[in-house]
């Protein structure tokens, strides 16, 4: 079995009205990463999404239908693209190593 984790991803003027909060969020996205690196885990990383504009929200969190179906097809393309390693997967983002949790 393996753990799949996702940071959904959260409203452009959020991110950018907090950015400080953002640092504090990639930090610890990191930081899970390192902790996880050698288990059975799948980690996508939304947060800052190119894939989601201002019109895929509700709010700050929360995602209207079409961003909500945006998100469950990026997360099933994603676990059927997954091999038997480890990965972290990013849009719109530069990853660490796609579909690798290995450190940079």
């Amino acid at each position: 079995m393996q753990l799949a984790i996702v940071f959904a991803p959260i409203h452009p003027a959020y991110r950018a009205a907090l950015p400080q909060s953002m640092a504090e969020l990639k930090r610890a996205i990191g930081e899970i990463q390192k902790r996880v690196s050698d288990e059975n885990t799948f980690m996508l990383d939304l947060h800052a999404s190119a894939q989601f504009g201002p019109h895929d929200f509700y709010d700050a969190f929360h995602l209207v239908w079409s961003g909500a179906q945006t998100l469950s097809d990026l997360i099933v393309t994603d676990l059927e693209h997954l091999h038997t390693d480890n990965a972290i997967a990013t849009h719109g983002q530069a990853p660490a190593t796609p579909h690798s949790n290995k450190a940079p």
